[in-house]
């Protein structure tokens, strides 16, 4: 799953992580790729983590062509 900066996600994956907690709530700062394969940077956290660790939990409100005039 592709997440957005804003998104919302639950950590369901916690292993091989001394700074994830499973059931844990964070933000998505912004999604990168690195050599062919996505990472997703927390607001909470530095590092980046596999975007398979974590479930959506509330999408961030996308801005229309409206909102940005």
């Amino acid at each position: 799953m592709r997440f957005n900066p804003g998104d919302k996600v639950v950590c369901v994956d916690s292993s091989y992580s001394n700074s994830l907690k499973e059931g844990g709530v964070y933000t998505v700062d912004h999604v990168y790729k690195r050599d062919y394969t996505d990472f997703a940077k927390l607001k909470e956290l530095s590092g980046g983590f596999f975007p398979s660790r974590f479930r959506l939990v509330t999408a961030s409100p996308q801005m229309s062509i409206e909102d940005m005039l």
